[in-house]
């Protein structure tokens, strides 16, 4: 089961493009760093940084390793979420997140009341 997915961090993780093209191409497979910065175009010192994001806020996760060139395993990730919907209504913000494994989380921002001026 993939970390709880209960920060606003997350939602912020989502406005970035490099961060949604991590996920788009770890979406139906888990991919090592390097075949992601392939996939995606990404230099990989942006990329690696994406994927700690991405991990610390449990939108992705390491899944297993495969051997790399020097010997070393190297890490392989995979998306934690298949679809965000996020939802501005009534001064909140509503974001639910459908996880891989079939769960549901959501998480809500209540915005204080504004006064009029």
């Amino acid at each position: 089961m993939p970390p709880e997915i209960l920060d606003l961090a997350a939602i912020s993780v989502l406005a970035d493009e490099y961060a949604l093209r991590i996920l788009q191409a770890i979406g139906d497979h888990p991919r090592t760093a390097t075949e992601i910065v392939r996939a995606t175009a990404l230099p990989p010192a942006a990329c690696y940084r994406r994927l700690r994001t991405l991990v610390e806020t449990g939108l992705a996760a390491p899944e297993g390793s495969v051997p790399s060139r020097n010997g070393k395993p190297a890490r392989r990730y995979v998306a934690n979420v298949s679809r965000v919907r996020v939802v501005f209504d009534g001064g909140q913000l509503l974001a639910t997140f459908d996880l891989r494994n079939g769960d549901t989380r959501n998480l809500v921002l209540r915005l204080p009341p504004t006064e009029n001026p």
